[in-house]
């Protein structure tokens, strides 16, 4: 086999996984480019998420792991590689109001009020997947 072939995974473990197909055909000239992108992303992001917390009631830090546990699942088991993922501000203002709709109000129990949201949306949506619920492009209801 020449240095130009690529060895290709198996459909369904790339269909699973698209981090395993497109990681062979990676071109290391562009390793340059992307961790200055990497590193100027994260020098807009951090910021961002630590407001995103604060607006939300929760520790900041949790900004900063929400951040990081984004962009690494994405980067695994996304299917676009020009697309960042994580907290927003309308998440924030949601969770926000959420907590105050509920009358939480000590900050553990926030915390812990936001991440029981958020696994349970992230559930929901892993169901929604499974049970193929979710929209194709297929769909009728245009390119959307």
């Amino acid at each position: 086999m020449s240095t130009a072939e690529v060895i290709r995974p198996p459909r369904r473990v790339a269909r699973l996984l698209p981090i395993v197909g497109w990681l062979g055909t990676y071109d290391r000239g562009w390793l340059r480019g992307d961790l200055i992108a990497g590193v100027t992303v994260a020098a807009l992001i951090v910021p961002k998420n630590l407001g995103y917390a604060g607006i939300a009631g929760i520790p900041l830090q949790n900004g900063l792991y929400a951040a990081a546990a984004g962009a690494i699942l994405y980067a695994i088991f996304g299917t676009c590689r020009q697309i960042s993922m994580g907290p927003s501000s309308g998440l924030a203002a949601v969770a926000a109001s959420a907590v105050a709709t509920a009358g939480i109000t000590a900050p553990g129990d926030i915390a812990a009020f936001v991440a029981g949201i958020t696994l349970v949306s992230g559930l929901l949506f892993l169901l929604l997947a499974i049970l193929r619920m979710a929209g194709s492009r297929s769909s009728s209801l245009g390119p959307w």
